[in-house]
C-alpha cells in the first residue's frame, strides 16, 4: 500500500497506511466497529465526495461557512450548540486557500489538542453539484508528520453552490509538534467508477497554517493493573482534554501466533489484537452520567477512534506497547468530568 493513500475516504482507519506513515511502529491491525458506525453516519449525510488539488496558498476565505466549527462534528443536529468558550481556546477560523485547475480549497477552521487535529475544508469547483470527486493523494507535513491515523468525511452544507465541506481528523499518539500544518493535496478523480465520465485532474494544492490554541489537556496518574479479555495489561498514561481521551498501556498477551491474528483481521473477525488496540474507555460526569461509553456499546458519544498494539517489538518482559485514542462528537468541559475508566479501572480527575 502506497503512503500517498494515507488519507482514506470516509473515515476508515487504514492500518497499513498508518504503519507506513509511522516507520518502526507496530502494526495497527484494525477492525474498527466504531469507525464503521461513524462511516455509516457520514454516508447518510454525504451528497458529494471530493477533495481538491492546487498550488499557491493565499490568505482570504473563498467560501465563508456560516458555522465553521459545528460542522466538524458528526450529526451536528444531535450534538447541539457548542461551548464556544472552549472552542475559542482550542482553535480558530483559518481562511487559507489555494487554487489550481479551476478548483479552490479553503481551510475554514481548525481545532486541536495534543493528540487530535480537526479541520473543516471547503472545496469549490464550477459544476461540482453535477459531479462527484474523490481524493487520490494527500501528503501530510509539518506537525502532521508521523501520524497515528487520519480520516475524512464529506458533506454539502449549502446544496447548489458548487461547494462541499470536508471534515478531517488527524491523530498523533506522541503529540503534535509545534510546527505549523502543511497539507499537500495532489490529483483528484472526477466521477470515479463511472463509465466514460471518469477523469483524473492533476495538480498540487499546498495549504500551510498554524493555530493558536490553549492546551487544556489533563494528565492522570498511571501504573494501574488491569486486563482486557483475560490479557493482563498495565495502564501507563492517561490524558483527557475537551476533545479526546488517550490511554497508553503495556499488554502481556503471552506466546501468541500473531500471523493467525492478522489472518483473522483480514477476514473481518474481531481478533485479539484489535481488541487490545482499542481499549474500553468511558467518562463519568460529576452527577454520575456517562459521556463517553465503551466502544462496544450501541450508544456512544465518540466520533472516532484509533489505536495500535506493537506486537512486533515486545519488551524483555514480553510486554507490547499500545495506545487507544477516542475523540468526542462535541467539545466537553473538563469541569463536568469526575473520572475516566479504562478497562474497569476508574481514575478520578483531581
Amino acid at each position: 500500500m502506497k503512503s500517498d493513500k494515507l488519507l482514506n475516504a470516509m473515515g476508515n482507519l487504514s492500518d497499513d497506511l498508518i504503519n507506513e506513515a509511522r516507520p518502526g511502529k507496530g502494526r495497527t491491525l484494525g477492525r474498527s466497529r466504531r469507525w464503521s458506525r461513524w462511516v455509516a453516519a457520514a454516508l447518510a449525510a454525504v451528497l458529494v465526495l471530493v477533495a481538491a488539488v492546487g498550488a499557491g496558498a493565499s490568505m482570504g476565505v473563498f467560501h465563508q461557512v456560516e458555522d465553521p466549527f459545528t460542522a466538524m462534528f458528526r450529526l451536528p443536529d444531535k450534538v447541539g450548540p457548542l461551548d464556544m468558550e472552549l472552542v475559542e481556546k482550542m482553535g480558530q477560523q483559518v481562511g487559507v486557500s489555494a487554487v489550481s485547475n479551476g478548483v479552490t480549497i479553503t481551510v475554514d477552521s481548525a481545532l486541536r489538542d495534543r493528540h487530535i487535529y480537526m479541520m473543516l475544508l471547503s472545496i469549490h469547483m464550477e459544476g461540482l453539484d453535477e459531479n462527484t470527486l474523490e481524493l487520490d493523494k494527500v501528503v501530510p507535513g509539518g506537525c502532521l508528520k508521523g501520524l497515528g491515523g487520519s480520516s475524512w468525511g464529506a458533506m454539502d452544507l449549502e446544496p447548489g453552490d458548487d461547494t462541499i465541506q470536508i471534515r478531517m481528523q488527524f491523530m498523533h499518539d506522541e503529540g503534535f509538534s509545534d510546527e505549523p500544518v502543511k497539507l499537500t493535496l495532489e490529483r483528484l478523480v472526477l466521477n470515479p467508477r463511472q463509465l466514460l465520465r471518469e477523469k483524473t485532474i492533476a495538480g498540487t494544492w499546498t495549504l500551510e497554517f498554524d493555530v493558536d490554541y490553549e492546551d487544556l489537556t489533563v494528565e492522570l496518574p498511571g501504573g494501574q493493573e488491569a486486563e482486557a479479555t483475560g490479557i493482563p495489561l498495565r495502564i501507563e498514561e492517561v490524558t483527557v482534554s475537551p476533545l479526546s481521551i488517550m490511554a497508553k498501556f503495556t499488554a502481556y498477551p503471552g506466546d501468541r501466533d500473531w500471523d493467525v491474528e492478522r489472518t483473522a483481521v483480514r477476514h473481518g473477525d474481531i481478533a485479539l489484537i484489535n481488541r487490545l488496540s482499542e481499549l474500553d474507555i468511558e467518562m463519568k460526569t460529576i452527577d454520575g452520567m456517562k459521556i463517553a461509553l465503551p466502544h462496544y456499546s450501541a450508544e456512544t458519544n465518540i466520533q472516532g477512534a484509533g489505536g495500535n498494539l506493537d506486537v512486533d517489538n515486545p519488551g524483555e518482559d514480553g510486554g507490547c506497547a499500545g495506545y487507544t485514542i477516542l475523540y468526542f462528537d462535541r467539545p466537553v468541559s473538563l469541569d463536568e468530568i469526575a473520572s475516566v475508566t479504562v478497562e474497569g479501572i476508574e481514575i478520578p480527575l483531581e
